[in-house]
C-alpha cells in the first residue's frame, strides 16, 4: 500500500516529553487550583467561625453590664440600681440564658472546623467552657447572697471587672488561632 517514512526518534522522544510536561503541568495546576480552594473555604469558615465567637462574647460581656440595653427588664423611666442584688442577678441570669443561645450557633461551626484542623480548635475553646461555668456559678451563688465578691458586678459596675477580664482573656486564645487561617 503506502510507504510512510519513518519518525526519527529524537522527534519521538521529544513528543513523548512534550506530553510528560503537559501531564505534570496538568497535575500541578490542579494540585495548586484544590490548595487555593482549600484555603478559601478554611478562611470561609474561619470568618463565620470568628463572627459566631465574637457574638458569644459579647453575650457573656455584657452580663457583667446590667445598665446597658436592659430594657427588657425595667419598667419605662425606671433606671438600673447596682445595690439590688436580685435585679442584677435577674439580669445577669437573663444574659447568661441569652449567651447559651450564641453558644448554640458557634458549636456547629465548631464541629466543622474540628473535623478541619483537628482538636486544636476544640482545646482552644475548652478556657470558654470553664469561664462560662464559673459565671454561672457566680450568679446562682449571687442570686442566694452567699457572693459579695466583685466577680459579677464590680461596685463600679462601668469599668471592667474580674469577671469581665476572664470572658476577654478566655476568648483570645481561639480568636488568634482563627486569624491565622482567615
Amino acid at each position: 500500500m503506502w510507504d510512510l517514512p519513518e519518525t526519527p526518534d529524537v522527534i519521538l522522544s521529544f513528543a513523548t516529553l512534550l506530553g510528560a510536561s503537559a501531564a505534570f503541568w496538568g497535575a500541578y495546576t490542579a494540585h495548586s487550583g484544590l490548595g487555593t480552594w482549600r484555603k478559601e473555604r478554611d478562611a470561609d469558615l474561619a470568618k463565620r467561625l470568628v463572627a459566631a465567637i465574637y457574638r458569644h462574647r459579647t453575650s457573656l460581656y455584657e452580663i457583667f453590664r446590667p445598665d446597658t440595653f436592659a430594657d427588657d427588664h425595667f419598667p419605662s423611666g425606671m433606671h438600673f440600681d447596682p445595690n439590688d442584688r436580685r435585679l442584677t442577678a435577674d439580669v445577669a441570669s437573663s444574659r447568661h440564658a441569652a449567651a447559651k443561645e450564641k453558644r448554640a450557633d458557634v458549636e456547629p461551626l465548631l464541629a466543622e472546623a474540628e473535623i478541619r484542623w483537628r482538636p486544636k480548635v476544640v482545646a482552644l475553646y475548652a478556657g470558654i467552657n470553664s469561664v462560662e461555668l464559673e459565671i454561672l456559678g457566680k450568679i446562682l451563688h449571687w442570686q442566694q447572697g452567699k457572693d459579695e465578691s466583685s466577680y459579677l458586678l464590680d461596685r463600679d459596675y462601668r469599668q471592667n471587672n474580674e469577671g469581665s477580664e476572664a470572658v476577654m482573656r478566655a476568648f483570645e486564645p481561639i480568636l488568634d488561632y482563627l486569624k491565622t487561617k482567615i
